[in-house]
């Protein structure tokens, strides 16, 4: 069936007048089983792509010069024995369903001879997601809607977000003022930057734990580059207890043990492990049950494709794999992220986007870019803080649907939390 189905498309495209149809444009040379087919299609192809017509004459004259006059027979052949181009389109699609499974089964396979015996049965299996995820997906026959088609589920969703934001997958900071200026949906990437010590890392946390506490919150997996687990673990401790850290004067008494048993009704996954790809932390995000978030501390400690020599093309292509997370997992992600010395050359040394580390592409691939700006870790000439103890701002930059906005906190160092001003 498979070579009777590409023999049909190979000679009715040629004989096809008049537009494509949606498989038949998404098929590739490596879509095809049979090698003369996929020269016949490169070929096919090469032609369209020139903006020639995509007929017999033009088609052979392409063969013969890049393969062979007995290739170029070949093709004639089909197109004259092509019964009709009324089912292209579904031949089309047998074809790429073939292909997909073909692949398929190949990275499985080369996923578990790679695997070997020193891998876990997790490990093995987690290997085996991240093979499956490089099989093409499956082609979208949706196309363009009315817009009248869309009206009464977006009215919905927005009274649900008015009424109930928490059942609508709006996310909740902990701070009103942030959640009124700035609206975390499913499926956008928010960047967080900041220079070392502006509390990136804490914000961060700060919002993991109340976007996962108790029956309103979701699942919340933080993917730590840098710090352990067990760092993370004393920073919430401290937050939810007001806590100084590192926290050994505070053993035993009742301001830790609350937020002991605030924590156990977080729904908050932490994975500390070093130098994860994007994909490896789609894999791992799979596993935690309600996904409402996901944090990564810090963006440019993803690994990346080595092939990207520039560190500017890395972080784009890790900010442009997080976005499409946020998409497959219908979460949200905030991504943490450095911003470049510059920033201190100004007096007051307020952030602006021009200062994100390594790449432009962030703001290009970010739904919302924040920025945290602490006067008083900067001093003026006579050494005196720039802003009173405890003020905080965190700048909304980017709001891809929403306004510029600056929005005060009160940052409690000890505690390493942010709070409402």
């Amino acid at each position: 069936m498979s070579e009777l189905a590409e023999e049909a498309v190979v000679g009715g495209a040629i004989m096809l007048e008049g537009p494509w149809p949606i498989h038949l444009v998404e098929l590739q040379e490596d879509d095809f089983y049979i090698g003369d087919h996929a020269k016949i299609w490169e070929s096919i192809m090469a032609v369209r792509g020139r903006n020639e017509p995509s007929d017999i004459v033009h088609v052979y004259r392409e063969i013969r010069r890049e393969h062979s006059v007995q290739l170029g027979i070949r093709m004639t052949e089909l197109a004259e024995n092509s019964p009709t181009c009324c089912n292209i389109d579904h031949w089309a699609a047998l074809i790429i369903d073939d292909s997909r499974k073909r692949h398929a089964r190949a990275a499985a396979q080369s996923a578990l001879q790679s695997a070997g015996a020193s891998l876990t049965a997790d490990e093995a299996i987690e290997a085996m997601q991240d093979a499956m995820r490089s099989v093409r997906p499956a082609v979208s026959t949706s196309g363009p809607q009315l817009i009248k088609k869309g009206i009464m589920g977006t009215l919905d969703e927005l009274m649900l977000e008015r009424r109930d934001p928490d059942h609508a997958r709006l996310l909740r900071t902990g701070i009103p003022d942030l959640d009124t200026a700035l609206h975390l949906r499913a499926s956008e990437l928010t960047i967080c930057a900041g220079r070392p010590s502006m509390g990136k890392s804490a914000l961060a946390m700060n919002i993991a734990a109340f976007a996962s506490f108790g029956e309103k919150g979701g699942g919340v997996a933080v993917f730590s580059l840098e710090m352990s687990t067990d760092n993370l673990v004393r920073r919430v401790m401290a937050g939810e207890g007001r806590l100084k850290v590192p926290l050994m004067d505070a053993v035993g008494g009742t301001a830790l043990e609350g937020a002991c048993k605030r924590m156990m009704q977080m729904r908050l996954y932490t994975d500390d492990r070093a130098a994860l790809s994007v994909d490896q932390m789609s894999a791992a995000a799979r596993k935690v049950p309600d996904l409402r978030l996901v944090i990564v501390d810090y963006l440019q400690l993803a690994k990346t494709n080595d092939k990207l020599e520039r560190q500017d093309l890395r972080v784009g292509h890790v900010a442009e794999q997080l976005k499409n997370l946020a998409k497959d997992h219908k979460c949200h992600v905030i991504a943490l992220s450095q911003l470049n010395r510059k920033v201190e050359e100004r007096t007051p040394p307020i952030p602006v986007l021009s200062d994100l580390r390594d790449s432009g592409k962030l703001e290009e691939h970010a739904d919302n870019i924040l920025m945290l700006y602490r006067p008083e870790y900067y001093t003026n000439s006579s050494g005196d803080p720039l802003g009173e103890p405890g003020f905080a701002q965190i700048f909304i930059k980017k709001q891809r649907n929403g306004e510029l906005a600056t929005v005060p906190a009160r940052w409690l160092k000890t505690a390493q939390r942010f709070m409402p001003w």
